[in-house]
């Protein structure tokens, strides 16, 4: 069964956490995935907690920006150091 467009749009993202998405890439220069925020805040919304992680109820949460100095991305991949790193773990 599909979602009604008023159920759809209630897991959008708001302007604060649209703020909140953009400052943390900023605050530590990285980069936004390339299919954009709607689409993992939209998820965080929907379940109300991380979707890779059902113990962060934070988007962006306290592990993102040790992830990205590690990995290359944080666990969601919502965030990436840049974006020579996406494309190299994307092979593509």
């Amino acid at each position: 069964m599909t979602k009604s467009v008023k159920e759809k749009n209630r897991y959008k993202p708001t302007i604060a956490q649209q703020k909140a998405v953009i400052a943390f890439a900023v605050q530590h220069n990285c980069v936004i995935h390339p299919r954009g925020m709607d689409y993992y805040v939209e998820g965080f919304n929907e379940f109300r907690h991380c979707v890779c992680d059902k113990s962060r109820l934070d988007c962006p949460c306290g592990q993102a920006a040790q992830e990205i100095a590690e990995k290359g991305h944080c666990l969601c991949q919502l965030f990436w150091r840049d974006y020579g790193t996406y494309i190299k773990a994307k092979g593509l």
